[in-house]
């Protein structure tokens, strides 16, 4: 008995020795690091960076490409370490798939991707506001509950995500009839604001697990929707353990939204 428990513990140091050496996938060398989340309607935008960058540019001869299902390839404009599509040749649309590609400039190899945008988005079947408290000097209070179904998809169930103008608030319950609801005993909101919204988004199967990562809680957001901020504020500057960048590290995704404004009215 003896014997077989120190052998036990011979296997253990081992197992505990090989996983202390076992190394991350960007923790020995600098690795590209992209960041790029596709939506119809906006400007198609991509974030270079590296891993354990210093202050200089990262990738000063990088160049950058968007190909569509048509097989038209649109070369991206830089502006230090973001690339444009300044002329938006890019016209995102439901249902089609987009392909990323970048040129380092250095000799590394190629960096892909590709993210097929959600051909329907949710909207919500029920959505309820009612304010019960203005004392507050600087924030606000109401009652607030909303329900969609999910859509017809190929793609995992945990694809919905609720944004607001303010942050990431609301964590939705999914049913067994695959209908999700978000229900708020108090629905906290600051109080000066000139645009309150909410959002429901659909994202594609990339998306949908990169966010898992995480639950964005108390992120403020800027510029529309623009995940580069969520990135910044919550991962404080490291990277989930999700990617689908081909020899690199982030992601390239999509989503459609479903937006209304805080008392109700669908936002255009």
């Amino acid at each position: 008995m003896n014997r077989y428990l120190a052998f036990l513990l011979l296997l253990v140091m081992i197992a505990c020795t090989r996983e202390r050496e076992e190394p991350v996938a960007w923790s020995l060398e600098v690795v590209p690091s992209i960041f790029s989340v596709i939506t119809p309607g906006s400007t198609v935008k991509v974030y270079i960076s590296s891993t354990y960058g210093d202050s200089e540019l990262s990738y000063p001869q990088a160049k950058a490409y968007i190909t569509d299902d048509a097989g038209n390839k649109v070369e991206l404009v830089r502006r230090d370490s973001v690339f444009i599509d300044s002329c938006q040749y890019v016209q995102v649309a439901k249902g089609k798939t987009y392909r990323l590609t970048i040129e380092l400039g250095d000799g590394s190899p190629l960096l892909t991707a590709s993210t097929t945008v959600p051909n329907e988005a949710a909207v919500f079947s029920e959505y309820f506001f009612q304010p019960i408290d203005s004392t507050n000097e600087f924030q606000n209070t109401a009652y607030f509950r909303c329900k969609w179904s999910a859509v017809p998809t190929d793609l995992s169930s945990d694809n919905y995500w609720i944004k607001t103008s303010w942050g990431w608030s609301l964590d939705a319950t999914k049913n067994a009839d695959d209908t999700y609801q978000v229900l708020t005993s108090q629905l906290i909101y600051p109080k000066e604001e000139d645009d309150y919204h909410i959002s429901l988004l659909t994202a594609d199967i990339a998306l949908g697990r990169y966010l898992l990562n995480e639950r964005y809680q108390d992120v403020v957001l800027t510029e529309g929707m623009d995940f580069f901020n969520v990135i910044i504020s919550e991962f404080s500057g490291t990277l989930p353990d999700f990617s689908n960048i081909e020899n690199g590290v982030g992601l390239f995704g999509s989503y459609l939204s479903h937006t209304r404004d805080l008392e109700g009215n669908v936002v255009q």
